[in-house]
């Protein structure tokens, strides 16, 4: 198959797995999907980054590659002893921020996951990081995206739930 198609059937695998994953062992099986996207098309360096060669190649690589963050977020969730899954989730998302455009949606997108993963995670470290990359974000940006991508709400709800976690004055 041409790249394009097989990319294309690897992903819709890997989406199905997602989409009816249920418990740990769906979230893993939707993980070896799309981790095996990543290194068909070696994604990541071995540094751990995002080949930028790669994604001008295929540019769809790239929202495989978020959709893998969310992968890895959700296996986080699904059971206390795969927490370390959020650090790749978290990875997976400051890479993104990394090669991105500045105020595009997909880095309004990932700056939201990053912070809604460490609130996922939800050390007390972790909520403090959350709370103070929110509001470092909002202090440069007061309205977020102003709605542009839909993430101004979203913005504003985590900042709620991280409010009623921690107490509005705690910190």
């Amino acid at each position: 198959l041409p790249d394009r198609e097989r990319i294309l059937l690897m992903t819709r695998l890997a989406r199905c797995y997602s989409f009816i994953a249920q418990d740990g062992d769906d979230w893993e099986r939707a993980k070896d999907q799309y981790e095996s996207i990543m290194k068909a098309y070696k994604v990541v360096t071995p540094q751990g980054v995002l080949d930028v060669r790669v994604l001008q190649t295929h540019p769809e690589l790239l929202g495989v590659y978020v959709e893998e963050g969310y992968v890895y977020a959700n296996l986080g969730k699904s059971d206390s002893k795969l927490k370390f899954q959020f650090d790749n989730a978290s990875t997976v998302f400051s890479n993104v921020l990394r090669v991105v455009q500045a105020n595009s949606e997909p880095w309004w997108q990932a700056k939201f996951m990053v912070l809604q993963v460490l609130f996922e995670r939800g050390a007390e470290s972790d909520l403090k990081l959350a709370r103070v990359g929110l509001e470092n974000l909002e202090r440069s940006n007061p309205s977020f995206d102003a709605n542009k991508f839909g993430m101004k709400d979203k913005f504003l709800e985590l900042k709620k739930q991280i409010n009623q976690v921690m107490g509005s004055a705690g910190r």
